[in-house]
């Protein structure tokens, strides 16, 4: 019997595993790099949990039009699936 993927009732894949994404990790530790460095003053994030939870992370100077106009952008780009 072949076994097939589990979908919420919304139809989104449910991760059943806690691994560690090393794209992830790798992303998250040049971001801290940044910031160490100075080169980083305002965050505006969101993160997605194995369990399909969801974080919002925010710190610093980010009332920015840039940053607004960049999480406009994103936003763009999750809704097309890129």
């Amino acid at each position: 019997m072949e076994q097939g993927n589990i979908f919420s009732l919304n139809g989104e894949a449910i991760l059943d595993k806690r691994q560690a994404s090393e794209q992830v990790v790798a992303e998250l530790e040049r971001l801290l790099a940044l910031a160490k460095d100075g080169e980083i003053i305002g965050f505006a994030g969101v993160a997605l949990g194995h369990d399909s939870s969801t974080w919002i992370s925010e710190s610093g100077n980010r009332y920015n039009a840039n940053v607004i106009g960049q999480l406009f952008i994103m936003i763009q780009k999750l809704a097309a699936g890129n």
